[in-house]
């Protein structure tokens, strides 16, 4: 089965989140040096024309990155929707010897702890490809002497804090035992109109412990509750060995936890504590792996999870510099796909034509029992403005 549909995509393709503990954005592959670029969307079942045009700005430890967008209706009505900027702040940040500082925009690979309350949370996967302010957020950082402070908030109201230090009295192995805690909550849950998605408001917390041997060693152990829902626990290790990071853990989940509830896709996905989650205590465990090769031009990595009889695989590639294709391929095998398919994989995908456009777009496979692969595609363009006007850029 296959299904054919064309679009005129501008700048780049957002990716569709897979929920995937390993995941890559293809935006986080494409050099982020601003750009331009011309296109067609609808909004409110309404079609446009939008031009953009995006700048970076760096000034020694601060940088700044706007949007100048132009919507123009194509359907006869001059009037132009609400909700629409003109002008956009996408990102501000500021870091002073990676001691103290703030990032503002569309924050994502949040990871508060060792995984069990906040892992990877992504602000802006919900909503349309549009960038607006509900996808943002605040993320801050400070250290005081040993003692490090992060904090965010989210225009959507996930707030989350944590705190962590190293305790320099109680060594073993030469290293320092390191004391963390993590605060997250969502005051008003999600309700979003555009992916339909709804979740509950929720607090989440945990506590943890590790010890920092070295880069290659460190064990830990944390324990993580979601209020009034159960609660979790896992132990194991994590660690480079050159090109390689690796991780492996032992969890013991009671019914009703979610590990990780702040996820990538939290933003984007319902779920419904009645019944998507765990209904009995299960343990198990959780191995991953990822490496970095070609001078980080090419990321791959797996992780997989097997609680009980129930086994979760998430896989992802990327690389760029190494052709004119520049891409990402996600896939994952979900507990709630039960029998229904043999996992899912998504190619978001960005090709340099050498001319005035470049070609972006998303291939999905969905990989059926029965041995048919259910595809799905589209194409589009992203307009290069130093080709189409090369007398003035």
């Amino acid at each position: 089965m296959k299904k054919i549909l064309l679009s005129m995509l501008i700048l780049i393709m957002t990716s569709l989140s897979l929920n995937a503990a390993v995941q890559y954005r293809l935006e986080d592959f494409l050099d982020d040096e601003g750009g331009a670029g011309v296109g067609f969307l609808s909004i409110d079942n309404r079609p446009f024309v939008k031009t953009s045009l995006s700048p970076n700005f760096k000034f020694n430890s601060f940088i700044l990155g706007l949007d100048f967008n132009l919507y123009i209706p194509t359907d006869g009505n001059d009037s132009i929707p609400d909700g629409l900027d003109w002008v956009v702040f996408r990102k501000v940040g500021y870091d002073h010897k990676s001691k103290y500082g703030f990032e503002w925009g569309r924050l994502t690979n949040m990871r508060f702890g060792y995984g069990m309350v906040m892992d990877d949370y992504d602000t802006g996967a919900g909503g349309t490809s549009e960038f607006d302010q509900n996808k943002t957020g605040l993320y801050t950082y400070a250290t005081f002497q040993n003692v490090k402070i992060k904090a965010l908030i989210s225009y959507l109201n996930t707030q989350a804090v944590r705190v962590e230090a190293p305790f320099e009295n109680i060594k073993m192995f030469g290293a320092p035992l390191t004391l963390g805690a993590t605060y997250v909550t969502d005051t008003d849950g999600v309700s979003d109109s555009v992916t339909g998605a709804t979740r509950s408001a929720e607090t989440v917390y945990g506590a943890d412990v590790g010890l920092p041997i070295s880069e290659q060693f460190t064990p830990y152990a944390e324990a993580a509750n979601i209020e009034n829902r159960g609660s979790g626990f896992s132990a194991g290790f994590l660690g480079a060995v050159g090109d390689l990071d690796y991780k492996a853990e032992y969890r013991y989940l009671e019914a009703g936890f979610v590990p990780g509830y702040f996820s990538p896709t939290y933003e984007a996905t319902s779920f419904n504590f009645d019944t998507d989650s765990l209904q009995e205590d299960v343990s198990g465990i959780l191995v991953s792996a990822k490496t970095t090769q070609l001078n980080g031009n090419v990321l791959a990595g797996a992780q997989y999870e097997l609680y009980d009889e129930v086994n979760r695989l998430t896989a992802a590639v990327g690389w760029k510099n190494v052709s004119p294709l520049t891409g990402v391929i996600n896939y994952a095998k979900e507990f709630s796909a039960g029998d229904d398919t043999l996992g899912t994989a998504i190619m978001d995908f960005y090709y340099v034509t050498g001319k005035w456009y470049d070609l972006v777009g998303q291939y999905k496979w969905v990989f059926l029992p029965n041995g048919e692969t259910d595809e799905s595609y589209s194409v589009g363009i992203r307009v290069v403005p130093e080709e189409l006007f090369p007398d003035f850029l």
